[in-house]
């Protein structure tokens, strides 16, 4: 009894877990495959990429649902981030700018680069 305790504490001890943590990328369209392979997608759908070395179609992983997979063109997806996208139209930044500038010579400035 002693030495299965000893073996077994000598495994925990060397013992290493690996594991991977694949990307995340949102849909942002609805997609229908072609190909029997493919994975159906609807826009905000979440994904794992698993393998992206074929530029034209990436092998992906629902999140919500891991035994969905299938092979998705990237174009389709887009990295999710951390961050908010800004989703604020040109004429509402650039109104928004203008409204920051405090001269006459910085707001003709702003004009022409819109």
């Amino acid at each position: 009894m002693r030495y299965i305790n000893l073996h077994f504490t000598y495994l925990l001890t060397y013992f290493i877990i690996y594991v991977k943590v694949f990307p995340i990328y949102i849909a942002i369209a609805k997609y229908v495959p072609s190909e029997e392979d493919g994975l159906p997608l609807e826009e905000g759908d979440v994904l794992e990429i698993l393998d992206s070395r074929n530029p034209d179609r990436w092998l992906c992983r629902m999140l919500d649902h891991p035994d969905r997979q299938g092979w998705v063109p990237p174009s389709y997806l887009v990295a999710k981030s951390d961050e908010k996208l800004d989703t604020r139209t040109t004429q509402e930044v650039f109104r928004e700018d203008i409204i920051k500038i405090s001269n006459k010579q910085q707001e003709a400035v702003m004009k022409r680069r819109y």
